[in-house]
């Protein structure tokens, strides 16, 4: 994945840097927890808890111009729903996907940790 595409700057561009460390910091703190959700359902088999996480980081992540993260997220979303409980594949990409926001966000200087 290209750095142009992990995430859309252009949804935020008329923002200041303070306000941009404060959204982009609280999305991060935000997508930790959602992901530990997704990991904790895959480990437990609990597709409600797989399916609550994704959904709460597909929203997230639209809301920061995360698309592909939030796509994926969505399918997860969709497949946990749908029953569907061979998802390790797609919650390792979740989670690859994930870390390379958190270098992008770091690189760009909108986080302090990555």
């Amino acid at each position: 994945m290209s750095s142009n595409t992990i995430v859309d700057l252009s949804i935020t561009a008329d923002l200041e840097q303070d306000l941009l460390e404060e959204i982009f910091e609280s999305y991060v703190r935000g997508g930790n927890a959602s992901l530990q959700r997704v990991n904790d359902g895959l480990t437990n088999n609990d597709l409600s808890e797989i399916s609550f996480g994704a959904h709460k980081l597909k929203g997230s992540s639209i809301g920061v111009g995360a698309k592909s993260i939030a796509k994926l997220a969505a399918l997860i979303e969709q497949q946990a729903e749908e029953g569907n409980n061979e998802l390790l594949t797609q919650v390792k990409e979740l989670n690859q996907q994930f870390e390379e926001i958190k270098s992008f966000l770091k690189e760009k200087s909108f986080i302090k940790e990555a």
